[in-house]
C-alpha cells in the first residue's frame, strides 16, 4: 500500500466520512463543523489501521480472537482476555515504514517540536 495517504488533518475530514476516519474522527469533524473549538488534530485513518493489520499478518490472530465461540456464550473475562491479547498484537508488531514515515513528517509539519501522539 505504499504511496497511500493514511494520515490526514481534521480540516480535510467531514462528519460522514465514518468508513474514512471512524467514529472518533467524524465526531471530532462534526463538532469542528458546528462551531465548537477542537484543538489541531490529525486522522490517522481506516485505511491506516487496515495497513498495519496487514502488514504485521494479524488479521487473522484477530479473527481467532474474536471468534473463539459465539459471543453469548463470552464471559466478560473472556472478553477483557481477549482485549488484552488483542491489545498486545499492536504494542508488540512494528508500525509499517510508510505509515511511519507518514506519521512523523505530518507530525512535524503540523506541530513541529511540539509533536506529542496520545
Amino acid at each position: 500500500m505504499s504511496g497511500a495517504e493514511f494520515i490526514f488533518p481534521l480540516t480535510q475530514i467531514q462528519p460522514d466520512d465514518l468508513a474514512l476516519a471512524g467514529g472518533k474522527g467524524c465526531a471530532l469533524a462534526r463538532l469542528r463543523s458546528e462551531g465548537f473549538r477542537v484543538p489541531a488534530t490529525i486522522i490517522i485513518t481506516t485505511g491506516a489501521y487496515q495497513h498495519f493489520v496487514d502488514a504485521n499478518g494479524l488479521r487473522s490472530k484477530i479473527h481467532l480472537e474474536l471468534n473463539r465461540k459465539a459471543f453469548s456464550d463470552i464471559r466478560w473475562e473472556e472478553i477483557w482476555d481477549a482485549a488484552l491479547r488483542i491489545r498486545s498484537m499492536f504494542i508488540t508488531h512494528p508500525m509499517p515504514p510508510d505509515l511511519d514515515r507518514q506519521q512523523q513528517q505530518i507530525l512535524q509539519r503540523r506541530f513541529g517540536e511540539q509533536a506529542t501522539v496520545i
